[in-house]
């Protein structure tokens, strides 16, 4: 430690107030100069502690007596200024070996030479950095009970029981060294690996990274907090796949929630999505892939189950897949009977209605309306025209053409109770073809996310003793977690069991 000043002793009333302060030597001033021109020696020796030992307090001044990089006999930190002491047993100081004593008195974690400007242990600086970081100029650390504890102070300053600091200081320094062993073993794999693997497999196998036991637990559950990358994310979603056997056989009641809310979040960000493209009223190239991309939201529209086929598909000549003079924007076929049906894509703003009533409180369907419907009834015509060959040319052995059914997705619903009325006895009457809005296929897709909202397991309820209710006990459904609830842990795995 650079030798850059001397520490000066001061005590009033028979040693029960005293202080402590820094006097720079002269060299160590010019030195501080030529660092910083800005520097400004002061006259007076730099005041490092204050305290009383009547009343039982201490305060510490940190200031830089020794690092050349910042600030010579400056503060030490940006915005920590001071740390008390509060509730110390302390003697009288009458001499500086005295006030020596009692700062070797206070507790792990703090610097407590003079010289070297004292303050917080140089390996414990995320605690200063946290601290600065929410602006705060004066930690007091207090001897005694912890109960509502740490906690800000009406002065900004944040208070912590001794006895906690003290366990944060072996937490923060566990993980310090926990961090310098993972850094040892990197650097002795990544050797490994870079030279005598690519020498020699066969002797030297490349050596994967090692796994730390709940080192997954800890990473999901932060990102669940902090948000995991996509690369994260993906990389989760691969290491699933070769364990998922033996956790569905294992836990099958907590696969089936985390399917369940799959699904759900899947839906949630569907409906989010047709929401979204709903009020920007996009074109129908727009909806045809988005239809394309989500062929769930156009099953709604049957009461069957149904596969899609394809889009863009012709229906008046060659192939399913050639070019043809009759392009329908999508087929389908029921997946019990084969049965082909026709999906025609219209905007949502396309009008279904005239604008003017036709007669008294009855509206004609709109020119795009029924242009639409005599546009899928004429694919229709032109697919069974052509049916047979086309079933071969294509080798689509297992659709049929019984029945084929037409849809039109087309517009957004009425709003007037006339308009409501004349869209559906137009399209009750339809024998041919079924037409639905894109409201109705938002309202069916929200009805489904409603059901599967109501099927989830119930929180427990929590009384005002803490207890849970007997109606929210025992559901079959709820998954208990292993780390809160020893019992439900591998009997088998004493690591397991003392973690």
């Amino acid at each position: 430690m650079p030798d850059y000043g001397k520490s000066v002793f001061a005590s009033q009333g028979n040693g029960e107030t005293w202080t402590l302060h820094f006097k720079p030597k002269p060299s160590a001033i010019q030195l501080a100069a030529q660092i910083d021109p800005t520097f400004q020696p002061s006259n007076q020796p730099i005041l490092l502690v204050r305290a009383d030992s009547a009343a039982g307090w201490l305060e510490v001044y940190p200031t830089n007596t020794t690092a050349l990089r910042h600030g010579l006999f400056g503060p030490k930190y940006t915005v920590l200024r001071t740390i008390r002491f509060e509730k110390l047993t302390m003697l009288s100081a009458k001499a500086i070996e005295n006030a020596q004593w009692v700062l070797g008195r206070l507790i792990d974690g703090f610097v407590t030479t003079p010289e070297a400007g004292l303050g917080i242990d140089f390996e414990l600086m995320s605690i200063v950095d946290e601290l600065e970081a929410a602006n705060v100029s004066r930690l007091v650390v207090r001897a005694g009970p912890r109960k509502g504890l740490p906690a800000f102070l009406s002065d900004g300053s944040l208070m912590i029981a001794g006895v906690q600091f003290d366990e944060l200081r072996r937490a923060v320094r566990r993980i310090h060294d926990k961090a310098l062993d993972q850094a040892r073993d990197e650097k002795h794999r990544t050797v490994h690996n870079t030279l005598l693997t690519v020498a020699d497999t066969s002797r030297f196998p490349e050596q994967p990274p090692p796994y730390s036991r709940g080192a997954i637990v800890a990473a999901i559950r932060a990102g669940t907090e902090a948000g995991l990358s996509t690369k994260d994310q993906d990389a989760t979603l691969a290491a699933m796949a070769p364990i998922a056997r033996n956790v569905v056989s294992r836990k099958p009641q907590a696969v089936e929630q985390l399917v369940r809310e799959i699904e759900l979040v899947t839906l949630e960000e569907l409906i989010v999505r047709f929401e979204r493209r709903l009020a920007a009223n996009g074109d129908e190239q727009i909806w045809q892939r988005f239809f394309k991309t989500h062929p769930f939201v156009l099953k709604l529209a049957f009461g069957y189950p149904i596969m899609a086929m394809g889009d863009q598909v012709s229906v008046g000549g060659g192939r399913f897949d050639g070019k043809g003079e009759k392009i329908a924007d999508f087929t389908a076929m029921a997946a019990l009977s084969g049965n082909l049906a026709i999906i025609e894509i219209k905007k949502p703003g396309t009008r279904l209605l005239g604008k003017i009533p036709y007669r008294d409180g009855v509206y004609a369907p709109a020119r795009e309306l029924s242009g639409s419907v005599t546009q899928v009834l004429d694919q229709k015509y032109q697919l069974q025209t052509d049916f047979a060959a086309k079933k071969v040319k294509s080798r689509a052995w297992e659709v049929e053409a019984y029945a084929i059914h037409c849809l039109v997705v087309i517009g957004r619903n009425p709003a007037a109770d006339d308009e409501k009325k004349s869209f559906e006895l137009f399209r009750r009457d339809l024998r041919q073809v079924t037409v639905i809005t894109f409201d109705e296929l938002l309202a069916k897709l929200k009805s489904i996310l409603d059901f599967l909202r109501a099927d989830l397991p119930k929180e427990p309820e929590v009384g005002t003793d803490g207890t849970t209710s007997a109606s929210s006990q025992g559901n079959g459904n709820v998954v208990e977690d292993e780390e809160l609830n020893p019992e439900t842990r591998d009997q088998d795995d004493p690591e397991e069991a003392e973690d």
